[in-house]
């Protein structure tokens, strides 16, 4: 009887969810179309013409560096494998794979429709909502789970970004799940095959794009600050460090590839264009170092805060919207929160999976969302950071909600949400 009520707690909680976000992604983002550069790997595998300059009156191409199947290009996508007709990109630029669009790739092949890749995306979406919500209810309580998968269904960045940008946002989300889940399995379960995973999380994120690594240098210093905070239990298998290595470099071969590549071919003239690292490090460095009011627009200083309290005037800002002033006051309301339940959380000092969670991802998080604001300020760089927060909100939901009901009680779940 008991397993049958959590399974109906469970369901009832991911039904909800599930119908907020499908209904927000049909009625929303309704006027905006997919960025134009996104589409460019699954729309057109191999890239466009481009003439870079003339020798003795014969164009100089910027494409047709090849080394037997591979061929490398100075525009999107940079790296691909050409068979024929067939084209198969295996990286958007030198720091972006293309593995994770291969499925709109082959969907847009078919039917020729850029609604049918938004549509995929949108599902792609609820399928990571579904696992959120099955790891929080695994590892900390169904409450918290259900609480969070609420709030990511009606988050605007988790929706906006799946409808007008591609499979990498989601890949990238999907592997710091995979590494958070991967750690907690060992760290509370001594999961035998914990390090494996973390090594395909590592792979897969940094496959995607080389901005993973803010989200996995943040947890790497959250995982060794709250190494005391687990049951007893004997030591976890030893990490075999040749082993994640290898999985890592293996996951990331297109990335190593596109750049021997492109090194080997060395075109001249080279396009100046920030899809190379050269101009992405210039970039970072120039952010870094300079003030808010030198910034483009969508890249302002303001960002992390206008992502956290008010996101509509990043629109204001960015792209001339009218927006009303004022902060969003439930955002307000969240961090109220997220404060409160955490507080209890560190004060109590619980041993219970539920609350050691919370006391990580407390940490996880605010580390995460300052590294991906140093790397870049874009606010679709800090929504990678999106799940994670709906994860410490769902999570501090219900050990603020503990502090006035008992434990697993419908009370409490009412309170959380």
């Amino acid at each position: 009887m008991k397993r049958t009520e959590g399974f109906s707690r469970i369901s009832l909680s991911l039904l909800l969810a599930g119908v907020v976000y499908i209904a927000l992604a049909i009625n929303t983002v309704t006027g905006v179309g997919v960025v134009g550069e996104v589409t460019a790997t699954w729309a057109s595998p191999s890239p466009p013409p481009v003439v870079l300059d003339w020798n003795d009156n014969a164009p100089v191409m910027g494409d047709g560096q090849t080394m037997g199947p591979f061929v490398a290009s100075q525009t999107r996508p940079l790296e691909r494998i050409q068979v024929g007709p067939l084209a198969i990109p295996l990286a958007v630029n030198s720091y972006t794979g293309a593995v994770a669009d291969w499925p709109a790739q082959l969907l847009y092949a078919v039917t020729g429709s850029r609604t049918s890749v938004v549509v995929l995306h949108v599902l792609l979406g609820g399928l990571l909502l579904m696992l959120y919500h099955r790891f929080l209810s695994l590892h900390g309580s169904e409450i918290a789970g259900g609480v969070a998968a609420l709030a990511l269904a009606a988050d605007w960045s988790f929706i906006y970004y799946r409808k007008v940008l591609g499979g990498t946002e989601v890949l990238l989300q999907a592997a710091a799940l995979l590494a958070l889940w991967a750690l907690w399995s060992r760290r509370w379960a001594g999961g035998r095959h914990g390090t494996s995973a973390i090594a395909i999380a590592v792979g897969l994120g940094l496959l995607a794009k080389v901005t993973f690594a803010p989200s996995l240098i943040a947890l790497a210093i959250a995982a060794g600050l709250t190494r005391w905070d687990h049951r007893d239990m004997k030591p976890p298998a030893p990490i075999q460090w040749g082993r994640m290595v290898g999985i890592v470099t293996l996951f990331t071969l297109p990335i190593w590839l596109t750049l021997a590549h492109h090194a080997l071919a060395s075109p001249s003239p080279h396009i100046v264009s920030h899809d190379f690292l050269g101009l992405q490090w210039e970039r970072l460095i120039s952010g870094v170092g300079s003030t808010w009011d030198s910034t483009p627009a969508r890249e302002s200083g303001n960002t992390l805060s206008w992502f956290l309290l008010e996101p509509l005037r990043w629109f204001e800002a960015a792209h001339g919207a009218e927006v009303p002033p004022g902060y969003a006051p439930w955002r307000l309301v969240g961090v109220g929160v997220l404060l409160g339940g955490t507080a209890r959380a560190w004060w109590r000092r619980e041993r219970t999976p539920s609350a050691a969670l919370l006391r990580l991802v407390s940490l996880f998080v605010p580390l995460q969302l300052c590294l991906l604001w140093v790397a870049n300020h874009d606010l679709h760089h800090l929504a990678q950071a999106t799940p994670a927060i709906c994860a410490w909100l769902g999570l501090s939901a219900e050990s603020l909600a503990g502090a006035f009901s008992p434990p697993r009680s419908t009370r409490r779940g009412l309170l959380a949400l």
